[in-house]
């Protein structure tokens, strides 16, 4: 509540940002860092925003710590944003923001167009996305969603698993927005597959439900939104092969 950020786990590539590659069993403030208003994890490195700057630490072999290098960090490092940014997230091995002017960057590897910029080139420093009037953005492991400011969801990359919720499989670089989708609130990305929340509380998640991630009770994957079997949803968040919810005061998983 005070704006710092504390990290703990394992610490290879100095993904915690402690300036070392030692693992922590107990959460420990980042130096370097205050006023914390968002913060997320990828698979081997991490990005925070304080005062509109995106500032990340850990591996970076695809650019995915935004500073224009290939150079791993094990210090927080700016990412090159050219706008003060509202909230960060991070895939696999591909991070990205929304700015206060509603525009969406992304940055990292760009295998399959996750990062929305209709190419396949990795990115050393943040992007811009095609999508306008951004609110929200996911990043899962190989794609990327974006809510906009009228309440319509956007993904891009890797579409195997029906993880863009366009109804195909069919692989896009280039931002496909979600049909027939009821007017969203949030949006969250888990490892190949998405969600969104309606001012309603009901949720929707489409993509790989192997493992039940979609949580509609059946174990089919999706192309198309299928709805929660859950009701009062206030937040959802996405790992990689499983789901969270806080609704009615409760922490629901699947």
């Amino acid at each position: 509540t005070g704006g710092a950020l504390l990290c703990w786990g394992e610490n290879e590539d100095g993904k915690l940002g402690l300036g070392d590659i030692m693992p922590r069993s107990t959460p420990t403030p980042v130096p370097g860092i205050s006023g914390v208003e968002s913060v997320d994890l990828g698979d081997a490195h991490m990005c925070a925003v304080a005062a509109g700057a995106v500032k990340c630490a850990g591996i970076n072999e695809h650019g995915e710590l935004g500073n224009g290098t290939r150079q791993a960090s094990t210090t927080l490092v700016d990412a090159l944003l050219p706008g003060a940014a509202v909230q960060v997230d991070v895939g696999d091995v591909h991070s990205c923001a929304v700015d206060t002017a509603g525009r969406t960057w992304c940055w990292g590897a760009n295998w399959e167009g996750r990062l929305a910029d209709t190419s396949q080139s990795d990115q050393y420093w943040p992007t811009l996305s095609t999508i306008e009037g951004g609110k929200h953005v996911a990043a899962g492991e190989s794609h990327t969603c974006v809510l906009d400011d009228k309440g319509a969801v956007w993904c891009a990359g890797y579409n195997g698993r029906g993880q863009l919720g366009n109804g195909k499989r069919t692989t896009q670089g280039a931002p496909q927005v979600v049909p027939d989708l009821p007017k969203a609130m949030k949006v969250a990305a888990g490892g190949s597959f998405s969600c969104s929340i309606e001012a309603t509380g009901a949720a929707r998640c489409w993509g790989e439900n192997n493992n039940g991630e979609v949580g509609d009770g059946s174990f089919s994957s999706w192309s198309e939104p299928a709805v929660v079997a859950l009701s009062g949803i206030e937040q959802i968040a996405g790992g990689g092969d499983h789901a969270c919810a806080i609704a009615g005061g409760q922490l629901w998983c699947w």
